[in-house]
């Protein structure tokens, strides 16, 4: 393989990589709020929430309006 190729491979290589790292930091942020423990549960009750996951003593939920 000539030197052009290797070079054309290698400079493929980093855009690629750098393209993977550009996409890998740059999610799209979701809109969250902190609401106390009561809020949150006339929230469900209200049936504002649409799903609840729960971790350890966090609890997260997703509003009908799609905000975490």
């Amino acid at each position: 393989m000539n030197s052009f190729a290797k070079n054309l491979m290698l400079w493929a290589a980093i855009s690629l990589v750098m393209v993977v790292l550009f996409n890998l930091f740059n999610q799209p942020q979701t809109q969250s709020a902190k609401l106390s423990y009561s809020d949150f549960i006339q929230k469900v009750n209200a049936g504002d929430v649409v799903s609840v996951k729960i971790q350890g003593s966090k609890i997260s939920g997703v509003t009908t309006g799609g905000g975490k």
